[in-house]
């Protein structure tokens, strides 16, 4: 009795930590994943001056509206010094013919961060989603795709043992 319980207990804590690790993969993958086969693009939020996301390491959701569409208090996604990551601001004004914008960083400050050209501005924030920035950034390098690959088969493997051991589980139970 003593040797079911015990095996039953591994397959629960195997099956347990093989869906944690399936679960880690899809918060990782699936926020990048979606969003670009609707046509929008993540980003990792590295500083905003809007003070509407209020998370750095956020995902940043950009549409692909034309950025002559662009009107006061529209807010955009500005690439950062940091590589892949962004900066928000808000549209103060947007000149078509010079294809620039004037972006400010609060809602009732004009002109404070000066011009931008459009080939700077990746796109309008559309939507953002907090705390989940730093494991998107996985599928942003090939190291870390192949660090969430390995993850991945490391739950199939985890999940094959647990089924395993239920398996060997049920002729002891059926023989007691």
């Amino acid at each position: 009795m003593t040797k079911h319980n015990n095996g039953k207990g591994m397959s629960l804590f195997v099956t347990i930590l093989a869906w944690v690790l399936f679960t880690v993969v899809a918060v990782s993958v699936l926020p990048v994943v979606l969003p670009r086969i609707g046509g929008y693009h993540a980003y990792t939020l590295n500083e905003d001056f809007t003070r509407k996301i209020k998370m750095v390491s956020s995902v940043v959701y950009t549409d692909n509206i034309s950025l002559e569409e662009l009107d006061n208090g529209d807010i955009v996604a500005v690439k950062s010094d940091n590589g892949k990551k962004v900066d928000v601001y808000f549209v103060s004004s947007n000149n078509d013919q010079a294809q620039t914008m004037v972006l400010r960083t609060d809602a009732t400050v004009k002109n404070d961060q000066g011009v931008v050209d459009y080939d700077q501005i990746v796109g309008h924030v559309y939507a953002s989603a907090p705390f989940i920035g730093v494991l998107t950034q996985l599928c942003d390098a090939v190291l870390g795709i192949a660090f969430v690959v390995f993850v991945f088969i490391v739950g199939v493997v985890l999940a094959i043992i647990a089924n395993r051991l239920v398996v060997k589980a049920k002729p002891e139970a059926s023989a007691n």
